[in-house]
């Protein structure tokens, strides 16, 4: 669990009567404060977006952290924080997108904004990128037939990534950050996302 990881998941939920043919899924989603990291603050370890949203076309999620509401109390001197993320085309990160905030006096203001100040990537990047890297005989069929070693296997994901971030308007930072990634798991790294890099 990363510093301040966003969680996301379909829960069911019943209708007006008993019949399972009525259940409908619902987005739910939190920020973790489980990182030990985040136990130097007064945070509940888990805190639920409220007033979910998720456009499917654009990838868009939106969502609030309702402090007052919830806690009875304002964070940082927020009362309220409002989330938009824009994903990329294959969940592995946040593409663009804002947190703004509602100050206890009433004002709202931009805090940080995805690219920039805040880059998040899907924890389980490196295991894709493993298997993408060091996959078995069985995965050379995604590649071109020049591409069969490790090396050539690298190489090809690397310019697939950046040219697909590259097209969906990721920031330089999050393309750098992803490739970064990338590399670490062709050199065989373990646990080499930081977390709070």
């Amino acid at each position: 669990v990363g510093f301040a990881s966003y969680h996301f998941s379909l829960q069911q939920e019943n209708g007006n009567n008993d019949n399972d043919n009525n259940q409908q899924q619902q987005l739910a989603a939190y920020i973790s404060y489980a990182n030990p990291l985040c136990s130097l603050r007064p945070v509940p370890t888990r805190v639920p977006f409220h007033n979910v949203s998720y456009d499917t076309e654009s990838r868009t999620f939106r969502g609030t952290i309702e402090w007052s509401q919830d806690y009875n109390t304002t964070w940082q001197g927020c009362q309220r924080w409002m989330y938009e993320m824009v994903f990329d085309s294959e969940f592995t990160c946040i593409l663009s997108g804002v947190v703004r905030s509602l100050l206890s006096n009433g004002t709202e203001e931009e805090m940080s904004t995805y690219g920039d100040h805040l880059i998040y990537i899907n924890a389980a990047i490196m295991e894709k990128f493993d298997k993408q890297i060091h996959g078995d005989d069985d995965d050379v069929e995604l590649y071109p037939s020049t591409v069969v070693t490790a090396l050539d296997r690298f190489r090809h994901g690397s310019t697939d990534l950046r040219v697909r971030l590259a097209e969906e308007k990721a920031s330089v930072r999050t393309i750098a950050v992803m490739h970064r990634l990338l590399t670490q798991s062709y050199q065989g790294a373990d646990d080499c996302i930081d977390f709070n890099n």
